[in-house]
């Protein structure tokens, strides 16, 4: 069995990690509260949307991109708008994908400005 000393030193190890653990949860969950402000305010001072036309804005954490914003507006509450944060400076949207907008431009009344001018 374990003597006195690598007993404590086990159960050191087990609460430093569970300690690590509970960290980096919360530091993930004031993460995508952070990205989902910082969405709102993209929406609303770079493309001019009002806060009453999102119907929900909703952070998450993947394996890619690790995190991502997903933009659900009222008028289309059917589309979900996938954003990333790129170098934590420039939003990118990332979906609808291109092929479900090529020949269907009048079904997204929200596709990114500068996603439509990269496309033509």
């Amino acid at each position: 069995m374990f003597n006195r000393n690598e007993r404590r030193s086990f159960w050191l190890k087990r609460q430093r990690a569970g300690w690590r653990t509970c960290w980096e949860h919360g530091y993930i969950q004031f993460k995508l509260y952070n990205l989902e402000k910082e969405m709102l305010h993209y929406l609303v001072a770079t493309n001019h949307y009002k806060e009453s036309d999102t119907l929900e804005i909703k952070a998450k954490y993947s394996k890619m991109p690790t995190y991502s914003v997903d933009a659900v507006f009222k008028d289309e509450p059917n589309v979900t708008y996938n954003y990333t944060l790129y170098d934590g400076k420039e939003w990118f949207q990332l979906g609808p994908s291109d092929g479900e907008i090529e020949g269907n431009q009048d079904k997204y009344k929200h596709i990114d400005t500068k996603r439509l001018q990269g496309t033509e």
